[in-house]
């Protein structure tokens, strides 16, 4: 199958920028544009020739000399410039002719010529300053201005537009300041009077410190000397007004348990920076971890991250703290432009730690006349010092070592041991005691724990005697008739 191609060869043209040029070394670029793409790649070397008015040494040629279009593409890559040579001889209007040969572009023929006018230096425009402006624009209404006039006398009035351009005169921005009047008009009769230009800077919330601009003028004008002269910057500066942002963290949730909570960090700004603003959580220990997020990045010209958050995660401990935790989340702030103040964010601590004391066994079972009964103490959360534990029986048969037990904070999760002893009495029952431990100190004061103690007697027999299994006999208790449950006792 052939398919038949329905487009028309593509068709080439050149292209001058500016097409009129004073004579005092001013540059116009050559480039070059298909009609349409091609599939091929075209070339097209240039070449300059002299012409009305005009001999070789009025201008010169650059030493690149092609241009290419790429294959798919309408405009070309590659510089080609001709410059304008300066001379003291009055001649007016010179003309040079630039021409292309075009090779390639699936038969793309050959441009038609394009006329570059060379005008003499008396026809442009006189600005006072000769560069720059006379004040400074600012952010908080400073004014800066410049003067323009005519070279000469132009043969139809001159329009001249004033425009803001960014620092690299390649795009508009009407962001840093602002431009009166918007254009300026110069007849036959006043072209020599100046006419001034006022620059204010604008205001705005943006930390970005002195910021460089261009106002652009560009003559238009019936009279064909001045008509497409290359238009003129001025450069212009806005000076900034605004302090370094400040920071403010907020925590989502504020409040968090201790045991392993996790809490969202995120970061705004008190108005934007030029420069991305990075926020950094740094930890604190023993309180909180940073979690795998540690920063936030807020984009220039933002006040917020969108939605790039860090997280902190709560450190135990085993203190039974009398009040729940509180700690300043704290971070370090930078960006190119410097940050201010950082106001951290208070995270509470939940506490999950209650003091008190832990005995085991419980209950304790001891033998009346025997070698004694063993139990062990220990706190169950960390102190803040020194803990006393003060053990005390309420059955003088039952009795506990005197003296106390101390803890503190490198052993308290130490179990000490006591052991109780009980003394045989004179009814030969089963007898029992409670050891009551008092605690004092180190954030335990008025902490108590009590332990029940069984005190088997050594000629309690009457029970084993009836029964080794466990059963129910009568017994008449003042006059009443009950029944009790019978049991052997364990040792």
């Amino acid at each position: 199958l052939t398919l038949t191609d329905d487009e028309a060869t593509a068709t080439a043209t050149l292209v001058l920028t500016p097409r009129v040029i004073l004579e005092n070394g001013a540059v116009s670029t050559v480039t070059a544009r298909l009609s349409h793409p091609t599939t091929e790649a075209t070339t097209l070397t240039v070449s300059a020739a002299a012409g009305a008015n005009t001999v070789g040494g009025d201008f010169s040629l650059s030493s690149t000399t092609t241009l290419t279009i790429a294959a798919g593409a309408t405009a070309s890559t590659g510089t080609v410039t001709v410059t304008a040579v300066d001379n003291a001889v009055a001649s007016g209007r010179k003309q040079v002719v630039v021409t292309a040969t075009a090779a390639g572009g699936r038969g793309v023929a050959n441009p038609s010529d394009a006329t570059l006018v060379i005008r003499d230096d008396e026809y442009g425009l006189a600005l006072d300053p000769v560069s720059g402006v006379t004040g400074q624009a600012t952010e908080a209404g400073g004014m800066a201005t410049f003067t323009v006039a005519l070279l000469s006398q132009p043969s139809a009035a001159v329009t001249v537009s004033v425009t803001r351009w960014n620092a690299a005169g390649d795009a508009p921005d009407e962001t840093e300041g602002e431009v009166s009047p918007s254009s300026l008009v110069f007849t036959p009769q006043n072209w020599s009077t100046v006419q001034r230009v006022t620059v204010t800077g604008v205001d705005d919330d943006v930390d970005d410190g002195t910021v460089a601009w261009k106002v652009r003028l560009d003559p238009s004008s019936g009279d064909a000397d001045y008509d497409g002269l290359a238009p003129v910057d001025v450069d212009v500066t806005t000076t900034d007004d605004d302090d370094a942002p400040t920071v403010t963290l907020a925590l989502d949730p504020s409040s968090i348990s201790e045991a392993g909570g996790v809490s969202t960090v995120t970061a705004t700004l008190s108005h934007p920076s030029s420069e991305p603003t990075t926020v950094t959580v740094t930890a604190v220990a023993g309180a909180y971890a940073v979690g795998p997020d540690a920063e936030i990045v807020i984009a220039a010209g933002e006040t917020a991250a969108d939605s790039d958050t860090a997280t902190v995660v709560a450190v135990d401990d085993d203190l039974d703290n009398p009040v729940n935790r509180s700690v300043t989340v704290t971070v370090a702030a930078s960006n190119g432009r410097g940050v201010g103040a950082v106001a951290g964010a208070t995270l509470t601590l939940t506490d999950d730690d209650v003091a008190g004391l832990v005995l085991a066994p419980t209950p304790l079972e001891a033998a009346a006349g025997g070698a004694g009964a063993d139990y062990t103490v220990r706190l169950a959360t960390e102190p803040t010092g020194p803990v006393t534990v003060a053990v005390v029986s309420d059955n003088a048969d039952v009795k506990v070592p005197p003296g106390s037990l101390t803890f503190t904070a490198s052993d308290w999760n130490m179990a000490q041991t006591v052991t109780v002893t009980a003394s045989p009495d004179e009814d030969d029952y089963a007898d029992s005691a409670t050891l009551a431990h008092r605690a004092s100190g180190g954030g335990y004061d008025g902490v108590s724990e009590t332990l029940g103690v069984a005190v088997a007697e050594a000629g309690d027999t009457r029970v084993l005697a009836a029964s080794s299994q466990e059963r129910e006999a009568p017994y008449s208790i003042a006059g009443a008739r009950v029944r009790v449950r019978l049991a052997p006792l364990s040792g």
